[in-house]
Order: C-alpha cells, then structure tokens, then sequence
C-alpha cells in the first residue's frame, strides 16, 4: 500500500516539477557592438572565406577581400587583398 501511495507522490511532484517550469523572459532586443559600413562601391557580397576574410565584386570585376574590420571607427574597413581584372 506504501508503494503505490508513493509512486503516486512522485508522479504528481514530477508532473508538478514539469507543468510549473517558469517561463523564459524574452530579453531586450540588442544592437551590436560594432558596426562595420562598407562603401557601396564595392559592390556584392560574394562570400567569406577562414584565411582572407569577406569578398565582395563591383562592378569592374574587382574583389576586395576584408580580415579586418575597425569598430567604431570612421572610414573604409582596411582591404587586406584587392585582385583586379584587366
């Protein structure tokens, strides 16, 4: 009789345990840290590569290659390789 009673017991404290869970409180949207502008000249996003960084081509053909982005400064991100097509 002992054994059914406290199965019963731990069944509910379970049930109660799962149904009760307090909900996640959605955070505050954030903004990034850093926001990095580039020029629109260069043109598309062409990808992202582990050694160069990100590409982009303009309209010439040009990819510009990025490693580096500067936070909150002003200007151009530096170019770290520019390959040109003649």
């Amino acid at each position: 009789m002992i054994l059914p009673r406290t199965i019963l017991i731990a069944a509910f404290g379970l049930a109660a345990a799962v149904w009760l869970q307090p909900a996640a409180v959605p955070q505050d949207q954030t903004v990034g840290r850093c926001v990095v502008s580039i020029p629109t000249q260069w043109g598309t996003f062409r990808g992202a590569t582990q050694g160069y960084g990100l590409v982009f081509e303009d309209n010439a053909g040009t990819l510009r290659f990025m490693n580096q982005m500067p936070c909150g400064l002003e200007g151009a991100p530096i170019v770290s390789l520019e390959v040109r097509r003649k």
